[in-house]
């Protein structure tokens, strides 16, 4: 039987002819932290949260990251955010006329946990960081 609901207030588009229907049962995910049990290697593709006006963001920070339940990332997984190693000069062989280059270890600044898993993609939250989050830093086990 068919009802009309008048609407008082909303927060996103509503048209005409739009259906509801009905919501499910919830589902309540739990939050256990954990270490993925394969190696995962992606990185932060999208950031939302708080940034500064320099484009810096820190904890309490939702990330997007390119890895998901295809490549095994599970609710709950904690991961380690890292920043890729710089590309320095080689300046310790002084007798060589042109200097090579070495690439410095990843950097680890802090860690995230996964809330939410879809195929490729999932979200997480950023809860203990030592330097500002960027994207395209490194997710990594911890």
């Amino acid at each position: 039987m068919p009802l009309v609901i008048q609407l008082a207030a909303v927060t996103q588009e509503v048209g005409v002819g739009d259906k509801l229907l009905p919501a499910g049962k919830p589902e309540v995910p739990t939050y256990a932290p954990r270490a993925p049990t394969v190696p995962v290697q992606g990185r932060i593709i999208s950031l939302y949260g708080r940034d500064s006006r320099m484009g810096e963001y820190g904890n309490q920070t939702v990330v997007s990251i390119n890895l998901g339940k295809t490549q095994g990332i599970e609710v709950g997984h904690v991961v380690a955010l890292s920043r890729p190693g710089a590309t320095v000069a080689d300046a310790s062989n002084s007798k060589s006329t042109s200097a090579g280059t070495l690439t410095l270890p990843d950097e680890r600044y802090g860690v995230a946990i996964v809330f939410r898993v879809f195929d490729r993609i999932s979200y997480a939250l950023v809860m203990n960081v030592a330097k500002p989050v960027f994207k395209l830093d490194l997710v990594q086990n911890p």
